[in-house]
């Protein structure tokens, strides 16, 4: 943060206080406290965290399961030729490229414009859902006496506006915290829908997305968390 230090009348510079606030002494007696506070907000902080790293984590598995890898040729990464004549370097299989894993992630952000806090049907649990657009999810509504045109009226239409504008910052920011790990692993594969269930990919996706130990910040999901992505 940037601070503007103001003299005071004799012309020394003015000193803070004990509690982060400066003291600065203008002309006729009149004292202004400058609050030197450091407000930092939190890079992860949204609600419902561990629910909105899942949502990432959905439109990623949704991503892996609708990919076509046998339309993409192997990348060719040999030059020059050695004593033999032979081309030298060896040839990449696309699905565990760098190219291929940073197109997958890629964009992804935007995705989330159609999710929004609410109550999933099939949890009854408060969350981030998705409540437009494909692959939109069951939601329970609580009419409370009044009638569904309500809810789904132009409020409804504005909240998810909101939320999805939100969930799509805090996307892009967990994304570039967690990018090297899991470019990474879905390089080596240990990202991957070939062969898996839903549920073991959606697992190997939290673990990699949501889950990590290390020092000084939380990560979005307990470790011990074991709760299925609801698909």
């Amino acid at each position: 943060p940037l601070a503007l230090l103001l003299g005071t009348p004799s012309g020394k510079p003015a000193r803070p206080s004990k509690e982060g606030a400066m003291a600065l002494r203008l002309p006729g007696g009149l004292v202004v406290l400058a609050l030197l506070l450091a407000t930092t907000t939190p890079v992860l902080a949204i609600p419902h965290q561990c629910s909105a790293c899942r949502a990432v984590g959905r439109q990623l598995y949704h991503r892996l399961a609708n990919e076509d890898l046998d339309s993409r040729k192997d990348l060719d990464l040999r030059y020059g030729l050695d004593s033999k004549g032979k081309r030298k370097g060896r040839m990449l299989p696309f699905k565990h490229s760098e190219l291929r894993a940073t197109e997958l992630i890629e964009n992804l952000c935007d995705e989330m414009k159609n999710y929004g806090v609410a109550t999933s049907a099939a949890t009854k649990q408060l969350g981030w859902l998705q409540i437009q657009g494909d692959r939109k999810q069951t939601l329970h509504m609580d009419l409370g006496g009044g009638s569904l045109g309500d809810i789904m009226g132009s409020t409804f239409g504005d909240k998810v506006s909101s939320d999805g504008k939100r969930l799509q910052g805090y996307c892009s920011t967990i994304l570039e915290e967690r990018e090297e790990v899991l470019v990474a692993a879905l390089m080596d594969g240990r990202v991957d829908a070939t062969g898996k269930s839903e549920e073991k990919t959606t697992a190997d996706i939290i673990a990699v997305l949501c889950q990590w130990e290390k020092r000084k910040k939380k990560s979005p999901c307990a470790l011990e968390d074991e709760g299925k992505i609801e698909l």
